[in-house]
C-alpha cells in the first residue's frame, strides 16, 4: 500500500512539474494593486484600487515581449474640499525569465508607455470648482514571480513601478 501511494505521489508531482513557459506561449495576467505608484499620503483614499491587465508573447524560454493596460482612481479630501483622480496607462513590456523550472517562474523586466490623468474639484469649492487634464511618458520595471498550480493557471507577484509598488493577480496560459 505504500509503494502505491508513493507512486501516486510521483504521478501528480510529475504533471505539475512541466508548468514552466516555454517558447511561443501566451500569457495573459489581471493584477490588483496593493500599493499605488501615483497617489500616497494623508487625505488620500483609493475609490478603486490599481488594476493591470497584461499580455506576454514568450519568444523562447528566457524572454517575453508584450502590452499592459491599466486603471486606479482615488479622492483626495481635505476639510470638505478635494479631487477626484483618475489614471489610465498602457503600453510595452518586456520581460526576462531567469528562474523557469518546475512551477515557478521568476523574471525582472521593463515597461514603457503612456499615462493620463484626470482630475475634477469636488466639495465646498463654491466658485473654485475645476478640473484638469495631463498626460505623459510612463517608464517603469518590475521584479515578478509565477507559481502554476496547474499546467494553465498561476498566480502572479510583482513589485516595481508601474500602476502599482506591489501588485498580485492571475495568470492564464493560452
Amino acid at each position: 500500500m505504500k509503494k502505491i501511494k508513493l507512486l501516486l505521489f510521483a504521478l501528480m508531482a510529475f504533471q505539475f512539474m512541466s508548468a514552466q513557459v516555454e517558447e511561443g506561449e501566451v500569457m495573459i495576467s489581471l493584477g490588483v494593486g496593493i500599493s499605488p505608484s501615483f497617489y500616497s499620503g494623508s487625505g488620500y483614499e483609493s475609490s478603486l484600487p490599481p488594476l493591470e491587465l497584461t499580455g506576454e508573447y514568450l519568444l523562447n524560454e528566457k524572454i517575453g515581449l508584450g502590452a499592459f493596460v491599466g486603471y486606479a482612481s482615488a479622492e483626495y479630501r481635505q476639510s470638505g474640499f478635494g479631487f477626484d483622480y483618475n489614471y489610465t496607462l498602457g503600453g510595452v513590456l518586456g520581460n526576462y525569465h531567469f528562474v523557469n523550472k518546475d512551477n515557478l517562474d521568476v523574471y525582472v523586466g521593463a515597461k514603457l508607455g503612456y499615462v493620463s490623468i484626470s482630475s475634477n474639484s469636488v466639495g465646498s469649492a463654491g466658485a473654485f470648482a475645476s478640473s484638469a487634464e495631463a498626460s505623459g511618458l510612463l517608464y517603469g520595471g518590475q521584479l515578478g514571480g509565477r507559481y502554476w498550480f496547474s499546467e494553465k493557471l498561476g498566480v502572479n507577484i510583482e513589485v516595481g513601478y508601474g500602476v502599482a509598488l506591489l501588485k498580485a493577480g492571475l495568470t492564464l496560459k493560452l
